[in-house]
């Protein structure tokens, strides 16, 4: 009953979101690439930790009018660790739906696992769908709901655990910094916790920092808390 709860809220979020767009001029698809890499200290994710090392992570993305499709990864530089996702959706006005495919190596021996295994109970591979809505200049809160709902999100039984994880965020400007507060959690037991939790609370601050004329150079920190699992953290990052 939780995870029908779950992915109905998320389809109820979706139709709001949809219905509070305004009317749109058709504009001509426009093309573009980007692509990005960057360093962080550790690898934190929704106030999960998936490498203690310092991590190499490379994005690249192809946009199309509204749609979009990319690649992310990351590479711990000291330790066994690497993840290369995949994800596509769109966005209208302040709305966002993406669908990700999660993929990690994680094992002492890489090797063995198999990116092309899609059995639902042998997969190493994690779907999961995202929304998420701005609300606007004037107002810029965002709000999101993700939920995996195929692959290696399973229980001890090999059933679905539909790990669902809700996040409001909310960016402003001081003193020449660029932040971001944020506060996340799920409603059910998962991969995030075991019962319903508040497990991403923080704050990042970032800024461009001029090199030259030329270059400049993105850095960010971010002071983040898991209070359910009773940690803390002190991210840096930089974009190259």
């Amino acid at each position: 009953m939780v995870r029908k709860i779950i992915l109905l809220t998320c389809l109820v979020c979706l139709g709001f979101a949809t219905l509070a767009q305004e009317p749109e001029e058709s504009e001509p698809s426009k093309a573009s690439f980007y692509m990005n890499a960057d360093v962080v200290s550790r690898y934190l994710w929704r106030g999960l930790l998936y490498s203690p090392n310092v991590n190499i992570q490379p994005t690249a993305g192809l946009s199309v009018g509204n749609f979009f499709v990319g690649a992310w990864g990351s590479y711990a530089i000291s330790d066994k660790y690497a993840e290369v996702d995949f994800f596509a959706g769109f966005t209208s006005g302040g709305l966002m739906f993406m669908v990700s495919d999660y993929y990690a190596e994680i094992e002492t021996d890489m090797a063995a696992i198999e990116h092309f295994q899609w059995g639902a109970d042998e997969t190493a591979h994690a779907l999961e769908a995202t929304v998420s809505y701005t609300f606007g200049e004037a107002f810029p809160l965002t709000l999101t709901a993700a939920t995996f709902f195929y692959g290696n999100d399973r229980d001890a039984q090999g059933d679905n655990y539909y790990s669902t994880y809700l996040e409001g965020s909310y960016p402003f400007s001081f003193s020449g910094y660029d932040f971001n507060l944020f506060a996340g959690g799920t409603p059910a037991e998962g991969l995030y916790a075991a019962e319903a939790a508040l497990v991403n609370l923080g704050l990042s601050a970032s800024k461009s920092i001029q090199i030259n004329e030329n270059i400049s150079i993105p850095v960010s920190m971010s002071l983040v808390s898991n209070p359910k699992a009773e940690d803390i953290f002190f991210i840096v990052k930089v974009t190259l």
